[in-house]
């Protein structure tokens, strides 16, 4: 294969000379990444990346770039790196862009939620697109465990910015159905939690300020002659019962066909707690499930 990334003494030890190179880099037969390096043929992200760790070994991937690595995304360019804030020079051109901190990785690149910290310090990327890696990168209770952990070792760098982003991002759950129940609980003010654990056992979502635990459940899973886990749920929720939880099991036909109904359901706990934030819940109006309840209303009568 070509040699595609060059130093500019390479390139004079091939037999060019300058003015040679500096005709190729004109032509667009070879691209001038930072002083001293140029790339062959039409530069990548991953290409630049090479070329810079060829060059700068101390550096690592950061923003945007580390978050399409741990994404297993192609690196845009410019890709941005990190790099130790003794560091003598600046890599700063069209194809990379250099951040000095005195906080560097032992890795090749920043962890994901540092990378986030650096996106939302620089407002280089849409907030969506950021909550989009976050909640796809830490899913499920290793990516809540993972990110409680790198969290611990921001410091100072986690600040309200990204505690306030965080607070809107739906990270650790499992589905994409639960992703849509926090979504929806989100958008009507509730605080959440997800995938907590509860005396051992683990639940879908928290909202902690109504003692509300909630699982997200579907017949396929829950129910039918999955006999064991029957089993855990009853127990699941006795025991949550037991501490003074209120405990709700919510369908995946409730979330697709009757958010209205959960939604004002919670609204009303919400309301007692305001007055009554530790007693126990009463005078909590709801009709009965077969009143309403899309699987549950006869045909004719939907």
């Amino acid at each position: 294969m070509a040699q595609k990334i060059w130093t500019y003494q390479e390139l004079i030890n091939s037999g060019k000379t300058r003015r040679q190179i500096d005709t190729a880099v004109k032509d667009r037969k070879i691209t001038r990444i930072f002083r001293g390096m140029y790339i062959m043929g039409t530069p990548t992200g991953s290409l630049v990346w090479a070329a810079v760790r060829q060059h700068r070994r101390e550096v690592a991937l950061d923003g945007r770039s580390a978050i399409e690595s741990y994404l297993d995304r192609p690196l845009s360019i410019p890709i941005t790196v990190r790099m130790p804030a003794t560091s003598r020079t600046d890599l700063k051109s069209n194809y990379v862009r250099g951040i000095r901190s005195s906080r560097m990785p032992d890795a090749m690149r920043v962890t994901l939620i540092d990378a986030i910290a650096t996106c939302l310090d620089d407002a280089s990327l849409a907030n969506r697109y950021l909550h989009q890696a976050v909640e796809q990168y830490y899913r499920g209770d290793l990516g809540t465990r993972r990110l409680h952990q790198e969290l611990s070792q921001l410091g100072a760098r986690s600040g309200q910015k990204l505690s306030a982003f965080l607070m809107v991002a739906i990270t650790g759950t499992d589905s994409e159905l639960e992703v849509k129940l926090v979504s929806l609980l989100q958008r009507h003010g509730f605080i959440t939690e997800q995938n907590i654990s509860i005396g051992g056992y683990k639940w879908d979502v928290c909202i902690r300020g109504l003692w509300v635990l909630i699982d997200l459940d579907s017949w396929h899973y829950h129910g039918g002659s999955n006999g064991d886990q029957f089993i855990l749920d009853r127990w699941k929720n006795n025991h949550a019962a037991a501490l003074g939880w209120t405990a709700l099991r919510i369908t995946d036909t409730c979330l697709n066909y009757n958010q209205e109904e959960l939604i004002n359901f919670l609204k009303q706990i919400h309301a007692f707690r305001v007055d009554f934030p530790n007693a126990r819940l009463k005078d909590i109006e709801s009709s009965p499930v077969w009143s309403w309840h899309s699987e549950l209303i006869p045909s004719e009568f939907r």
